[in-house]
């Protein structure tokens, strides 16, 4: 029974991108922002999204222009993100991310972290005005409020 859940996540770390439908939400000079936005609507799946209370959790991606130096000194062109999005306090959570040699999270996985053996920890962040999050913050937020 370990190994089969043991097997369930790291197929759900590595293969978020083989199932999601993203959503451009941004766009700027480092690149282009993405949401799956079909993973906030479907509460049943707690793997990708799931909806308590005023929180909101949802996977996103971060497609580079020009690539960025990961921890080990190699390479990336895409990262995915597990978001927690707080509606009601303004503020958000990194819960782990993945980075890809490629673009649009394909290529080798270059790293994984997850939130709560890492720097990305800090426990939560507030929403800047005018930034990528903000477009985020407010599409969950709005989706959840649809419910």
């Amino acid at each position: 029974m370990k190994k089969l859940t043991l097997t369930l996540l790291l197929f759900s770390l590595i293969s978020t991108n083989a199932f999601a439908e993203w959503t451009k939400v941004g766009t700027n000079e480092d690149g282009d922002y993405y949401m799956d936005l079909q993973t906030i609507q479907n509460e049943g799946n707690k793997v990708l999204a799931f909806i308590l209370g005023y929180k909101v959790k949802v996977w996103v991606l971060n497609d580079y222009k020009f690539g960025h130096i990961y921890i080990n000194g190699m390479n990336y062109f895409s990262d995915e993100i597990h978001y927690e999005y707080d509606c009601e306090e303004k503020t958000y959570q990194v819960f782990n991310t993945k980075s890809f040699a490629g673009h649009m999270g394909s290529g080798s996985l270059i790293g994984s972290v997850i939130a709560s053996v890492s720097i990305y920890n800090s426990g939560t962040e507030e929403i800047v005005p005018g930034s990528i999050n903000e477009i985020r913050f407010k599409k969950v937020c709005e989706k959840k409020r649809e419910k």
